[in-house]
């Protein structure tokens, strides 16, 4: 969400929700930034956005009770 409270994106789903090109960006741009490799069909969610300098919150939401870890890299 934008800091006027817009959705910009969502996903549940890093490799149902995106195409086959949009997979291997996201699994490429997870390693470049050095974060944990996700499982093949596994059903974590994962974006990769080019947003300009703002505010903005990250929404997690379950169907269960759980623990939920959100991680916001910045990229060159």
């Amino acid at each position: 969400y934008n800091s006027a409270g817009t959705m910009i994106a969502d996903n549940d789903d890093w490799q149902e929700q995106t195409d086959a090109t949009q997979s291997s960006s996201i699994a490429t741009t997870m390693s470049a930034a050095g974060a944990f490799a996700f499982a093949p069909g596994s059903k974590d969610a994962a974006i990769v956005l080019e947003l300009p300098a703002g505010a903005y919150t990250v929404h997690i939401v379950a169907d269960a009770p759980g623990t939920a870890l959100a991680e916001i890299y910045e990229l060159p």
